[in-house]
C-alpha cells in the first residue's frame, strides 16, 4: 500500500506559522508537534477507531496542542524579558528568603526561636525551571495575554496534566473532539495575541 503524505505539510513549510519565533530550536520543535497533530487528525477523519483508541488520540492532541501553547507564551515572555520590556520584579511570583539565622532559645525539639534577616523579593525567570503555571500567571501581568485567555490557558494546562497522572481513580475516557476543537482555537488565539504583543515591543 502506497505511503500516504499529501495530507502531512513538511517541517519547512509549518515553521512557516512560526515565523516571529526568533529561536530555531523552539520554531522546529513547535512545527514537529504540529506536523504530528496534523498526522493525528488525519488519522481520526479517516480511519473508524474504537472507543478507547480515539480517546487516546484525543488526548495525544491536547498533550501536543497544550506543548505548543506553552512553548509559544513562554518564548514571548522571555523575549519581553531580554528586551526590558517585562520588569520580572512587577510580574513574577513574590518570594521571601531569610539569612544569617541563629538559635536564640530551643522551646522543644521542633520549636526554636531564631533571629535572622528577612528579604521579600521575587522569584527570577528561569526557561527550565518555572512552571507553566507561573508564567500564565505572570504572562497576564505583563499584559501579554487577557484574563479571559490566561483563565482557558490554564484550563488547557490542568487538562494536560492530568494525562500525565499514573493514579487515576477513574477510566479515563472524557476527552472528546469538542475539546480538541476548542484546544485548537485557543492556539490560534495565543499566536494571534503573541504576535501581537512581539510586535509592539519590537516597534518601541
Amino acid at each position: 500500500m502506497a505511503k500516504r503524505r499529501d495530507k502531512i505539510p513538511n517541517i519547512a513549510v509549518l515553521e512557516e506559522r512560526f515565523a516571529f519565533v526568533d529561536n530555531e530550536t523552539l520554531r522546529k520543535n513547535l512545527a514537529i508537534n504540529l506536523q504530528y497533530i496534523i498526522f493525528l487528525i488525519d488519522q481520526e477523519e479517516s480511519t473508524e477507531l474504537p472507543g478507547p483508541v480515539s480517546y487516546s488520540l484525543f488526548k495525544n492532541l491536547i498533550l501536543y496542542t497544550a506543548s505548543i501553547v506553552e512553548g509559544i507564551v513562554t518564548y514571548t515572555f522571555k523575549y519581553g524579558i531580554d528586551l526590558g520590556a517585562i520588569d520580572q520584579s512587577r510580574v513574577m511570583k513574590r518570594d521571601t528568603r531569610y539569612r544569617n539565622m541563629r538559635e536564640i532559645h530551643k522551646i522543644s525539639e521542633v520549636k526554636h526561636v531564631v533571629s535572622g534577616i528577612r528579604e521579600k523579593g521575587y522569584e527570577k525567570f528561569n526557561f527550565r525551571r518555572t512552571s507553566f503555571n507561573d508564567v500564565i500567571k505572570a504572562a497576564r501581568k505583563a499584559r501579554i495575554i487577557d484574563k479571559s485567555l490566561a483563565e482557558r490557558i490554564d484550563d488547557l494546562r490542568e487538562k494536560r496534566n492530568k494525562i500525565h497522572l499514573a493514579s487515576l481513580e477513574i477510566v479515563d475516557d472524557y476527552y472528546d473532539k469538542q475539546e480538541v476543537n476548542d484546544a485548537f482555537a485557543l492556539t490560534a488565539e495565543v499566536i494571534d495575541a503573541s504576535e501581537r504583543y512581539l510586535r509592539s515591543i519590537d516597534e518601541n
